[in-house]
């Protein structure tokens, strides 16, 4: 029998990347690469040689929206939902602006879909508020009132006694 040579694999633009990312990010050899990606050493060394001329182009990525990162997205999903559509509606704009209009079709889909979401949500919001007895709704309101931090808690609890004592401004006191 005949020692079988590696075949010669052409890697993607993509696999060499990779290549070269393992090698300076995890120290792997080129016996190692090579296995890996079932190419011959010397393959794996020409692409290390010719990325120590000039390193791979960075990955092209989509970026991250910076509410994501940070984790401030909108929670409530009716206002996120709102927003959606607000945006959606700004892309069909600029889709019909661009001359786009093979994609006009699915984004008219998804505008009429968060439309029809915003509409359940609010209804079933408003069926959910005439379902509560008064003491259901009392216990809402201060339960919400207990959870807020110190500071709103105190602009709530003046702003409800402005109410009570007919208090339309209030004024602070020069000193």
């Amino acid at each position: 029998m005949k020692n079988k040579k590696p075949t010669s694999k052409i890697l993607s633009a993509e696999e060499r990347r990779r290549v070269w990312e393992l090698h300076v990010n995890q120290n792997q050899n080129g016996l190692q690469l090579a296995k890996t990606f079932g190419v011959s050493k010397s393959a794996i060394y020409r692409i290390l040689d010719g990325y120590k001329k000039e390193p791979p182009p960075a990955r092209s990525t989509i970026p991250i929206p910076a509410a994501v990162k940070s984790g401030k997205f909108e929670k409530d999903p009716l206002t996120f939902r709102i927003n959606k559509l607000l945006e959606v509606q700004s892309d069909l704009q600029e889709s019909r602006e661009r001359g786009s209009v093979h994609v006009l079709t699915n984004m008219h889909r998804f505008q009429l879909n968060l439309h029809d979401e915003i509409t359940k949500i609010t209804a079933e919001q408003a069926d959910a508020a005439d379902d509560m007895s008064a003491d259901e709704i009392m216990h809402t309101i201060i339960s919400t009132a207990a959870g807020l931090p110190p500071l709103l808690r105190q602009q709530l609890r003046t702003q409800l006694e402005n109410i009570h004592t007919g208090k339309v401004l209030s004024f602070k006191k020069a000193e």
